[in-house]
């Protein structure tokens, strides 16, 4: 098992698509980076966030590329290597593959890449982003709204404020591993929709891409259906109640789960 997994890791890493969808994210997480220091060039520190908070998970002028990446997350995600499968199946590279392992451990090994290189391409330049604000700006806030500088607002909506308010950074770091794993719940799930679907490898992407836009649309418009559209779960300031946002994410991993653990004890599934 773990021999094959080494081997589909380093496919996914010399993967065009892995390289140019980090090479965008990364370049958008510098881009709002540079376009925060822009913008706040020129004033004094009385009116500047502590790192925490300049980061483009926090800071209001940087909110609308944060909503951008967590609309378009699942196209993303799945992007990266999620449709490999249907790839080795057009290419006949899972012929050679399979006479050589198991054909489940194969599928698992493929599923476990899949979900960890969806998680890295967010979490890395997320937290290079981070990193870069918490070394640039000052250490605690100054733009309070008259709070002492020392205090941080508390913003009840907000699902996960409490651990805004006990540790800035550990909700930072919280908060771009949430984003994290709902890109490599969402590619994992495409995965498990390409087992099904094998004829073209952009219809699991789009139908994973369409589906959370729908719903996150249809959803907007009920009664307060803000809190509960999928584009607003991943987010640092998510108003979702506790409940949903849990169920989501079950709801996701479990969706995926069966369908693998289906396919793997279908003894007549054939890979092609």
């Amino acid at each position: 098992m773990f021999s094959i997994f080494k081997v589909e890791i380093k496919n996914c890493i010399n993967r065009n698509e892995f390289r140019i969808m980090f090479i965008i994210l990364l370049s958008i997480n510098v881009f709002a980076f540079v376009n925060t220091c822009i913008f706040v060039k020129g004033y004094g520190i009385s009116k500047l966030r502590s790192g925490y908070e300049m980061s483009i998970l926090l800071y209001p002028h940087e909110q609308a590329i944060l909503s951008t990446i967590l609309f378009v997350l699942p196209l993303f995600a799945a992007i990266v290597y999620s449709d490999s499968f249907i790839s080795d199946v057009k290419t006949e590279v899972y012929l050679y593959i399979t006479t050589r392992v198991n054909q489940n451990k194969y599928i698992i090994a493929k599923a476990i890449t899949v979900a960890v290189s969806a998680f890295l391409i967010i979490f890395i330049p997320f937290i290079i982003n981070l990193t870069l604000s918490i070394l640039t700006f000052p250490p605690m806030d100054y733009e309070t709204n008259g709070l002492p500088a020392y205090i941080i607002e508390y913003i009840p909506e907000d699902l996960f404020n409490w651990l805004r308010i006990e540790n800035p950074f550990l909700f930072s770091v919280f908060s771009i591993t949430i984003i994290s794993i709902f890109s490599s719940l969402y590619a994992l799930l495409t995965y498990s929709i390409s087992l099904i679907i094998r004829k073209n490898k952009l219809i699991p992407i789009t139908i994973i891409t369409m589906s959370y836009l729908i719903i996150s649309t249809f959803v907007n418009i009920l009664p307060d259906g803000y809190s509960y559209i999928l584009t607003n779960l991943p987010s640092p300031t998510t108003t979702s109640p506790f409940y949903y946002f849990i169920l989501v994410l079950i709801l996701l991993f479990s969706s995926s789960l069966i369908i693998i653990a289906a396919k793997l004890k279908n003894k007549k599934f054939e890979i092609v």
